[in-house]
């Protein structure tokens, strides 16, 4: 069968997932979208993802042969109702994810993304996006937070104020989220990151290893991210194909200022000036995106960032044409920010990554010097929607 047959991400509704459709097309993803009487009685296998609402997947029709033998994609279902019964049927039938359109629009993209990012850093236990208040505590005082992600190890967190590295933090999960009683969670910072909101004020993205977790809250965490929990906005219901069941998804604590790497180019650099967006800073009201100036198979540099610590380690997501997929790296920050430009190193590259850059850089010109004082303006994408 030809491979054009094949999608990236097969979605299948009918009218009701236009805006699982629209994340998608702003995603760059190859998705065929089949509704009503156009799904029939066969459709293709796409080579990452089968997206579906909940009354397709009950009535999923017969999937093609995949792209390789044994091949099966990520499957997830996307449900406004949630009750024990149909979590059941969907695990039997083979669903991954189950996913609540009350999910927000921001916390959408980053799992859609997370799926489509099939690179050798991908965790076997996913960070679920989860989008939903929270609130932290520390020396005895409470702040609402935002809770972007969380798996049975950590959490990722965004807030208005500064979180230092290996702070001991207590974060409440909300009610909706822990089961209909607030979840407290102990744990202790282990990395921050800066970024901006819409209206101008500095936000910090934290990482936070949960640690020294009663057995009764270790129970009720489980249940989430293990898919057991009702009223989850992310649940997963099975393993993804070829992963192991279980693995550390705890983030090694090692301090930036301990970690200044030389910046040594062992790659030609290429004129790059696509949009750069950084993963764990992108929220509803976070705007990680800024735009790249040079790019190499080692690193990036980019332009509209603010100042960030050498030595954080992040996820850059990078972007080429309007309908191509972004190539996600893992990166880590080598110096400036601010007025100059963040100059980032890749860490270790897949083929898939390795060919996706080198496909972004194919017809940019080669850059022998950088001017330091050189000066671009930086438009900001807003999404309309």
């Amino acid at each position: 069968m030809p491979e054009w047959t094949h999608p990236s991400v097969l979605l299948l509704d009918d009218g009701e997932l236009e805006s699982v459709h629209q994340q998608l097309l702003r995603l760059g993803a190859d998705v065929r979208r089949l509704q009503g009487d156009d799904v029939g009685l066969r459709v293709p296998c796409p080579r990452d993802l089968l997206v579906a609402s909940a009354q397709r997947c009950l009535d999923m029709p017969q999937v093609d042969a995949g792209p390789a033998d044994g091949f099966r994609p990520t499957w997830v279902c996307v449900h406004s109702q949630d009750f024990l019964p149909l979590r059941e049927r969907l695990r039997d039938l083979g669903v991954h994810f189950l996913v609540h359109t009350s999910l927000d629009r921001e916390s959408m993209r980053l799992f859609l993304l997370q799926m489509l990012y099939s690179g050798p850093e991908r965790r076997s236990r996913v960070r679920l996006p989860v989008g939903t208040q929270a609130f932290l505590v520390r020396n005895g005082r409470r702040e609402p937070v935002r809770l972007a992600e969380l798996s049975a190890e950590s959490c990722r967190i965004i807030s208005a104020n500064e979180i230092e590295e290996l702070e001991p933090v207590r974060i409440v999960l909300c009610r909706s989220v822990g089961g209909g009683d607030e979840l407290p969670l102990d744990g202790v910072a282990i990395r921050t990151a800066t970024g901006r909101s819409n209206a101008g004020g500095v936000v910090f993205s934290t990482a936070i290893s949960l640690e020294a977790i009663d057995p009764d809250a270790r129970l009720r965490l489980e249940r989430i991210v293990g898919g057991d929990q009702l009223g989850t906005p992310v649940s997963p219901l099975a393993s993804r194909h070829g992963e192991p069941e279980e693995a550390d998804d705890a983030e090694p604590i090692e301090l930036a200022s301990e970690r200044l790497l030389p910046d040594r180019r062992h790659e030609p650099r290429h004129s790059y000036d696509r949009r750069v967006e950084i993963v764990e800073l992108s929220h509803s009201s976070t705007d990680g995106s800024a735009l790249g100036r040079d790019l190499s198979l080692t690193g990036i540099r980019v332009d509209g960032y603010p100042e960030m610590e050498p030595g954080s380690r992040l996820t850059l997501a990078l972007y080429g044409g309007r309908r191509e997929e972004p190539v996600v790296v893992s990166a880590e920050v080598l110096r400036g920010g601010g007025r100059d430009p963040v100059a980032f190193r890749f860490g270790a590259l897949s083929e898939s990554q390795h060919r996706g850059i080198a496909k972004l850089m194919a017809g940019q010109p080669a850059v022998a010097s950088v001017d330091p004082g050189d000066r671009v303006v930086v438009t900001r994408i807003v999404d309309s929607a």
